[in-house]
């Protein structure tokens, strides 16, 4: 089991990645955890066109959320921005 993790700091006018890269090779199995590590900020999650307005899925502060990757399934790529500038993500994972 491999495991890495990083905190990202995120803008509220673009968007970052905040997942694998699309063209990152999955040959295991991969959990990924965000984490708004924010009191305060929102994080909004959804493709490069992400915006506070237009995304898929909202963090609240503090909140979590997981990803599961299957080898060599397609892996998208997830974007971070957050209603506060330079509002911090924590991002791990978990590959088996």
């Amino acid at each position: 089991m491999v495991v890495t993790y990083q905190t990202l700091t995120l803008s509220n006018a673009s968007a970052t990645v905040i997942s694998l890269e699309s063209s990152e090779l999955v040959e295991h199995d991969i959990e990924l955890y965000v984490q708004n590590l924010s009191d305060t900020a929102y994080v909004c999650i959804g493709d490069s066109a992400v915006t506070s307005n237009s995304f898929g899925m909202r963090l609240g502060p503090n909140d979590s959320m997981t990803f599961d990757y299957r080898g060599y399934d397609s892996r998208p790529t997830f974007y971070g921005i957050s209603s506060q500038n330079n509002s911090q993500v924590s991002v791990f994972r978990v590959q088996r």
